[in-house]
């Protein structure tokens, strides 16, 4: 999140006294994301591969919140992902989301 401030506000003005833009970039790439969650993978004693690592990335398209909640998850359960495991999750992530979002609209 990125916010430009203008030049004129200094340190006796508050900042919600002037307008603030926010620039909000939600989908994040397998680049922004993959040292994080590697940090993350470390300080939990997950192991997971990369190509793992890159496919649950790319199966929550860029939202780390969902990554950390799929390893969270697995992480209950074992201490190892591979390939197929994390593919399998996003698979799942996917069908759940799509009742989700089915049961909200039938609401």
């Amino acid at each position: 999140m990125e916010c430009v401030i203008p030049q004129a506000v200094g340190a006796r003005h508050p900042l919600k006294d002037h307008d603030c833009l926010l620039q909000v970039r939600l989908g994040h790439t397998i680049v922004d994301l993959a040292p994080a969650l590697t940090r993350f993978l470390y300080r939990e004693k997950l192991k997971v591969p990369a190509n793992a690592l890159d496919q649950l990335i790319e199966g929550a398209q860029g939202d780390i919140r969902q990554v950390l909640n799929m390893l969270s998850t697995w992480k209950l359960s074992s201490d190892t992902m591979d390939f197929d495991e994390s593919r399998a999750m996003c698979v799942t992530r996917r069908s759940w989301l799509c009742i989700s979002l089915t049961h909200h609209m039938l609401v």
